[in-house]
């Protein structure tokens, strides 16, 4: 499928995704340690809801504005975030790039990678010169093996590609496997859409690591079998207790959604030792 930020921007998977990210990060950040993000796919990191990209679809009505009301406890965290770019309204949605980089601290750091010219220009005005950022115009797959370890030797790689070919699957895990080789000790999460019906056995059987991995799907649309009915995210080594935090935030979103028949599921493919 294809999956392109401008088109989806603010839908079910993105509020499921970006939910789970802001849980990561908190967890990193209860240590005073710097720590540093890879995101691999940033895109252009902020973008409107009212865009004709965003109007054709109309997915944000069916994503962040059913949710942003809900300020239920597992969700807070993440809709202070958004709600941090919308002082007045609801008009804009901040993709990862955004919202890693407002949730840094001051020694943080965040490397941002991202392929193509136009987004990559728009990501460096919407960063606007921070010095905890790097950009980098380059294949998101590769720069998983040119930047980890990082010297802070804490941190995050996120992988968030846009599924626009066949392959995309495959070199996704391909990616993570080899930045597990490489840090081994690294937290790495991996999205990935789902259409139809679950999608995790395609995911975990190209999978080799044998470090800690925890596995979790949401459909938001479940009563469905076509289009994007959800999307689910691989995390490698985990923080302690943040399953627990996975499934609080599943909770809360399954009655946001309940009409089109949400759901979610979660498993340890490496359980820890």
């Amino acid at each position: 499928m294809n999956y392109r930020h401008e088109f989806h921007a603010g839908n079910h998977s993105e509020v499921f995704k970006h939910a789970l990210l802001c849980a990561l990060i908190d967890h990193l950040q209860l240590k005073p340690k710097p720590i540093c993000v890879v995101d691999t796919h940033a895109g252009s990191g902020l973008y409107d809801l009212a865009s004709p990209e965003a109007v054709r679809t109309g997915e944000a009505d069916r994503g962040i504005r059913l949710v942003y009301p809900k300020r239920t406890r597992a969700l807070q965290r993440y809709l202070g975030v958004v709600e941090h770019f919308n002082p007045d309204r609801l008009k804009l949605y901040p993709g990862s790039p955004a919202i890693i980089r407002h949730l840094l601290r001051g020694e943080d750091r965040l490397i941002a990678c991202e392929s193509e010219a136009a987004p990559a220009g728009r990501l460096r005005r919407v960063m606007d010169g921070d010095s905890r950022v790097a950009i980098h115009q380059r294949d998101g797959f590769a720069a998983v093996h040119a930047f980890v370890p990082p010297k802070e030797r804490r941190g995050l790689v996120f992988l968030d590609p846009p599924f626009e070919n066949p392959n995309e699957l495959s070199l996704s895990v391909e990616a993570l496997n080899s930045g597990i080789r490489k840090w081994p000790t690294g937290i790495f999460a991996l999205w990935y859409p789902i259409k139809g019906r679950s999608q995790i056995s395609k995911v975990k059987k190209p999978f080799v690591g044998d470090v800690p991995t925890f596995c979790a799907e949401f459909l938001a649309n479940a009563k469905s079998e076509e289009g994007l009915t959800g999307s689910g995210m691989v995390i490698v080594n985990p923080p302690w207790q943040y399953d627990k935090d996975v499934h609080a935030i599943c909770k809360a979103l399954v009655p946001i959604f309940e009409q089109t028949g949400s759901g979610y599921s979660t498993e340890w493919w490496v359980r820890p030792r």
